[in-house]
């Protein structure tokens, strides 16, 4: 794996996020976060459309269900538990950059 993934994506000032959290903050923008810059809203529904559909062709089945709870605004292990069958889906964290650089979205520090 790249070295500059190892520790997860980077989301500034030295700190990192997996994947599945990097998912669930997406879903935090499109559905909850309604002043959010637009711009950045829309980054993040392209994220999660491009992760959603990498994860689907890779096996996982529970994509709608993963959007309707984030939808909800749900905070539970369930919706943890099903980002990261989703996120593992995809495979590690440099998969998973990949996959939201082909949505536009470049990681900081990413290569």
């Amino acid at each position: 794996m790249n070295e500059t993934y190892k520790l997860g994506i980077a989301i500034g000032e030295g700190k990192y996020a997996s994947p599945s959290q990097c998912l669930l903050m997406c879903g935090f923008l499109v559905f909850e976060a309604k002043h959010a810059d637009e711009d950045l809203r829309q980054y993040a529904r392209r994220v999660l459309d491009a992760v959603f559909a990498a994860a689907a062709a890779n096996g996982f089945r529970r994509s709608d269900l993963l959007e309707t709870l984030m939808s909800k605004g749900e905070r539970t292990p369930r919706i943890l538990n099903l980002a990261r069958q989703a996120t593992a889906a995809i495979g590690d964290n440099l998969a998973f950059v990949r996959v939201i650089a082909q949505a536009g979205v470049r990681a900081e520090g990413g290569q």
